[in-house]
């Protein structure tokens, strides 16, 4: 996450600074949490046969979802660290 310390990186990346200290991160976490597997499975089920050859793509990206979720304390550190 070291690309959002530069400010023009993104777009709220200021505002996120200044609002550090009294952000609730809480929902953002919640959610997070709330991806089951099952949900992910669902995606992943969902996508039509003509996109087959992206299937590789889905399914890494699905893979770091549940990389994040399962790790969502160390995320949130890192996000709180890149705030600071």
């Amino acid at each position: 996450m070291q690309w959002l310390t530069a400010s023009d990186r993104h777009i709220f990346t200021e505002d996120l600074r200044r609002q550090n200290q009294s952000l609730d991160l809480g929902p953002v976490r919640r959610r997070w949490l709330s991806l089951s597997d099952q949900l992910l499975d669902g995606v992943r089920e969902a996508i039509p046969n003509e996109w087959a050859e992206a299937t590789p793509a889905v399914d890494h990206a699905l893979d770091l979802v549940r990389q994040a979720r399962d790790n969502i304390d160390g995320v949130m550190d890192e996000v709180r660290r890149v705030l600071t």
